[in-house]
């Protein structure tokens, strides 16, 4: 048992309060962080990403869901999740792109391989995914995604979340359900 005897706010982030898509997008953060952390656990890397992406989110630096993707693949890497975009998940050969990510090896298959129990991807949404994964969140706001790219990427992204964790976060599907997560 845990016991806090005084604590201070540093910053309480009431500016998410007066915007839907602010508390929608925040409140999605904190459920992923939910599922994903065992009651008691701590992973300050994680922690630290967290406070990165409410600033940014905070300040309006960049685009909402472009950061929350970045914040997604930071979360699995961080949680032992995260996809291997450098080599091919089965023989191991060197790849600067592919179109295919294997959810069971989580990661890129090459051409050469057998491909099974993963899922087709554009060319454009696989880079985007491995710059993604090496970008620090303080430089998302640089990054600019069209329509496509970041549906396929929260496809990608929301099936492996629900592989790894066992639950799909629910706190979008208020935007979502209102036609305002575009």
């Amino acid at each position: 048992m845990f016991s806090l005897n005084e604590g201070e706010i540093i910053d309480s982030f009431q500016e998410f309060l007066s915007d839907l898509d602010r508390i929608s997008y925040a409140s999605y953060l904190c459920e992923l962080i939910d599922i994903s952390m065992v009651e008691g656990e701590s992973n300050r890397p994680l922690f630290k990403e967290i406070l990165t992406s409410f600033y940014l989110i905070k300040n309006e630096v960049g685009e909402i869901e472009t950061l929350v993707r970045a914040f997604e693949i930071k979360l699995l890497n961080l949680t032992g999740y995260g996809l291997n975009t450098d080599h091919c998940v089965k023989c191991r050969k060197k790849l600067n792109t592919s179109n295919y990510i294997s959810y069971e090896y989580y990661g890129a298959i090459c051409t050469d391989c057998e491909r099974n129990n993963g899922k087709f991807v554009s060319y454009a949404a696989f880079n985007t995914l491995k710059f993604l994964s090496k970008l620090q969140l303080d430089k998302i706001y640089r990054v600019n995604l069209n329509h496509e790219i970041k549906d396929e990427i929260y496809s990608i992204l929301s099936d492996l979340i629900f592989q790894s964790y066992g639950k799909k976060p629910k706190s979008l599907e208020i935007l979502n359900s209102l036609g305002r997560n575009d």
